[in-house]
């Protein structure tokens, strides 16, 4: 199932979930701003998330990556928000 994980290392955490949600579709408009921006050749923990070994599991790689965030930012505007 696709899924964007937001760290926080803050105990009780900083509310990023919250406001993430609360962002709907401008959410991923940003995250997707950052995958594509990032400078990384082949997919680093600021753009495509910690896991190498994952990425090579799976198959996961930028173009991936983005058409996911697309269709959630689609389904997030579609729905006036998230969830």
């Amino acid at each position: 199932v696709p899924h964007v994980v937001l760290l926080d290392r803050n105990p009780g955490g900083a509310g990023l979930a919250v406001h993430a949600f609360a962002m709907g579709a401008a959410f991923f408009d940003h995250v997707i701003a950052v995958v594509k921006g990032c400078a990384c050749d082949d997919g680093c923990p600021t753009c495509l998330g910690p896991s190498t070994e994952a990425a090579e599991q799976y198959g996961v790689d930028r173009p991936a990556v983005i058409a996911v965030l697309e269709a959630l930012r689609e389904a997030a505007a579609a729905h006036g928000g998230m969830g």
